[in-house]
């Protein structure tokens, strides 16, 4: 398969609208205006983007036990990454455990640890990786059928692209050679790899780590998207393999170009990475030295605009990003996000649950709708301090 060199194999025409600059950017793509954000401040209501939510009680049992994780919603079925001890916990859609993917260990299909998990969209295989254990691909009742030993420590993006294709995405130049592979497409039948995208520039200095992509991609209408460190450009991969501009992000002077990608740590730039997107908005993460930012690009009126900083309800020491939750009221992140099945998925610990409605006055909360502030509360003061978390299951518009 063709590579598809990152930096010097962009097409002229593609270069053209790649340099950012002082001036406006010319280009018939979509324009996401970061600098502009920076002074325009608005609220977005999670009413606005979200359909309704859904509650799901884990059971607890002494071989499920989840000391913190992550939580993904695949067809009727909840995957727990679970962090103490590493295992992937398997529940159906009412919370009641089913199984555990394989174990920790060195035979064949076990794991040590993993950084990553997905399950393809025709929920047939689950692969896990990350964190040097190479890939384990098994079926979707946790049966082990192929491994690649091939070690990244520096993944950034690990999902299927389609039933066939898990995609990898390199956030390191780990390699000694000019051409290193950053992105990668495995077949799921063998585990064999195309290389998709590679690095075409000369390999710094060992003791140098170079960072060349900022974001892990994400999946949007059955695409996957991903913006590298190399210029300003949101691209997308296709289930053709094909990578192609999608969106430019405009940072000014101040974005990441080639010219500072190996600048000094510490240099006042901006880093912007695309986190997750809807059928209106695409929300992006932004760094600017200790700065952080959540901007929001709408995409029926172009224009971007940063969410304000709040305090979180859950800490008073800790602030929040994010829209302004009217319908339950808590802090809202955007984790596990599913968009096969337009899902964002985040676990709920039982201890932070009580410690908010026992400090929260809930006449202070600016609320559409009490009905789900009502089901949360009702199901935490069911739970035990020791019972397993609820997962929250936040359906998109």
């Amino acid at each position: 398969m063709k590579k598809f060199n990152l930096i010097s194999g962009i097409p002229v025409c593609i270069c053209v609208f790649l340099i950012s600059c002082s001036t406006k950017i010319k280009t018939e793509l979509p324009v996401i205006d970061v600098i502009g954000a920076l002074k325009n401040e608005k609220s977005l209501k999670l009413s606005e983007i979200v359909d309704h939510i859904e509650y799901v009680k884990l059971e607890t049992t002494p071989e499920c036990l989840i000391g913190g994780g992550q939580a993904v919603l695949a067809g009727n079925t909840i995957y727990i990454k679970n962090f103490r001890p590493t295992s992937l916990l398997v529940f159906d859609g009412q919370g009641k455990f089913l199984r555990q993917i394989s174990r920790q260990g060195k035979g064949p299909g076990e794991y040590i640890n993993f950084a990553y998990f997905d399950v393809s969209p025709d929920n047939r295989y689950i692969a896990i990786g990350g964190f040097g254990g190479g890939i384990r691909l098994y079926t979707i009742t946790g049966e082990f059928t192929t491994q690649s030993d091939y070690n990244s420590l520096s993944w950034s993006g690990f999902l299927f692209l389609n039933p066939n294709k898990l995609i990898t995405y390199e956030s390191r130049q780990n390699g000694h050679q000019k051409g290193y592979p950053i992105m990668m497409a495995w077949n799921t039948e063998h585990l064999q790899s195309d290389t998709l995208l590679c690095i075409d520039m000369e390999p710094q200095e060992s003791d140098r780590s170079v960072l060349m992509v900022f974001n892990p991609f994400y999946p949007f209408k059955g695409r996957i998207n991903f913006m590298e460190a190399a210029n300003d450009t949101l691209y997308q991969l296709d289930t053709d393999l094909k990578i192609s501009p999608r969106m430019v992000v405009d940072c000014g002077e101040r974005a990441l170009t080639e010219e500072t990608l190996f600048m000094a740590p510490g240099k006042s730039i901006i880093r912007v990475y695309p986190v997750c997107e809807t059928n209106n908005y695409l929300f992006i993460n932004s760094y600017s030295g200790e700065d952080y930012r959540v901007f929001v690009f709408n995409k029926r009126s172009g224009e971007t605009f940063r969410m304000p900083v709040r305090q979180s309800l859950f800490d008073e020491k800790v602030k929040t990003y994010g829209p302004e939750n009217d319908l339950e009221g808590i802090d809202f992140t955007f984790n596990g996000l599913r968009v096969n099945d337009k899902t964002w998925t985040s676990i709920l610990q039982i201890v932070d649950l009580k410690a908010f409605f026992e400090s929260v006055k809930p006449d202070l909360l600016k609320l559409k709708t009490r009905k789900y502030l009502d089901q949360l509360r009702k199901l935490t003061d069911a739970s035990d301090l020791n019972d397993n978390p609820i997962v929250r299951i936040v359906h998109l518009k």
